[in-house]
Formats: structure tokens, C-alpha cells, sequence
């Protein structure tokens, strides 16, 4: 062991300068370079590539939820409009003669001017005073249609279900939003087809 130990310590000795040139602390030696290597460039625009393509991701599901959560409130309203319509104007619909309809079934509930079972959405009274508002709201109730049915829930029930189903595409999709409520079975009584 000794013996080893004497021919080490001889060796570095004697090779005791190559080492340190390795090491780059020989005193002829240049100081390294400062600034970063193509490795250390390439992870870093890897790293931010990757945070950048997330941001954007997110941002646009960010963007989608915001325009379908926008359409869902205007279906809303739109349904609770024509909710409002078929109860305080029942006059104004052609009911399903109860007498004549199936228990439990949903019966189209037609205005009587037009008489499509289909309805385009109305405008809002009030409208904003700027074209470019005044077009995208416009444009907005022009793209949704709703529909409403009566159903009997018994024959001798005294109230009458009603539904209002309102339909819009959103991103080439058909989107509906149902509402529902009851009304007193007198309200459609002699309005029946």
C-alpha cells in the first residue's frame, strides 16, 4: 500500500501541471468565457416556447367559455321573455285542446299571428343609440328561435306545464336551453285548436 501510495504522489508530481491545465486554474491559463452556452440558449427558448404555447391555449378556452357563457344568458333571457309571454298573453297562442291530448305528452303551443310553432327571438325594446351596437345585438336575437309546449300532467290536474325551448348554433353546433314553469290549467282553457 505504501507503495502505491509513493508512486501517486510521484506521478501527480510529475503530471501535476497537465492536471491543472485540465482544470483550467494553471496559471498561464485563460479565465472562462462568460455567457451561456447553446445548451443552456436552446433549454431556455424550449422552456419558454413550451409556457408561451400554454398561455395561448388557455387564453383561447378563456375566450370560447366567455362567448358561450355570453350566449347561455341571452338564451336565458330569451326563454324567460317568451315564459312571461305565454303566461300574461295566453290570448295571443293557440293552445292544445286538453281534452283532446294524451296525459304527459308536450303539445306545440303556436302563436296566433303566423302560426309557426317556431319563433324568432324579438329585439329588446330599448336598443343602442351606435350602429355598430345596434348590428351586433341585432344580429345576436337573430340567430336564436324558440318554441313552446303545453303538456297535461293528469286529467284532472288544474295546472298546466309549460316549456320553452330556445334553440341557437354556436361554433356550427345546435345549442338548446330549456325553461319550464306552469300556469293555471283556465289560462289555455278555450285558446285550444
Amino acid at each position: 500500500m505504501a507503495w502505491l501510495i509513493s508512486t501517486s504522489q510521484a506521478f501527480w508530481k510529475e503530471n501535476g501541471q497537465v492536471l491543472s491545465t485540465i482544470r483550467g486554474t494553471h496559471p498561464g491559463s485563460r479565465k472562462r468565457n462568460k455567457g451561456f452556452t447553446l445548451i443552456e440558449v436552446l433549454t431556455s427558448f424550449l422552456v419558454l416556447s413550451v409556457a408561451t404555447s400554454v398561455f395561448i391555449g388557455l387564453y383561447t378556452a378563456s375566450l370560447s367559455l366567455s362567448k358561450t357563457s355570453e350566449l347561455n344568458q341571452l338564451a336565458a333571457l330569451i326563454a324567460e321573455e317568451a315564459l312571461v309571454d305565454l303566461q300574461k298573453s295566453s290570448h295571443g297562442f293557440v293552445w292544445p285542446n286538453f281534452s283532446d291530448v294524451e296525459q304527459n305528452t308536450y303539445e306545440s303551443v303556436r302563436p296566433v299571428k303566423g302560426g309557426n310553432a317556431v319563433n324568432i327571438a324579438e329585439y329588446p325594446s330599448v336598443m343602442p343609440n351606435v350602429e355598430r351596437s345596434y348590428q351586433r345585438v341585432r344580429t345576436q336575437y337573430q340567430n336564436f328561435s324558440w318554441e313552446g309546449f303545453a303538456r297535461l300532467p293528469s286529467l284532472d290536474a288544474n295546472y298546466v306545464e309549460i316549456l320553452v325551448v330556445v334553440h341557437w348554433l354556436h361554433d356550427g353546433r345546435p345549442q338548446q336551453y330549456y325553461l319550464t314553469s306552469a300556469v293555471p290549467r283556465s289560462v289555455g282553457e278555450g285558446f285550444g285548436s
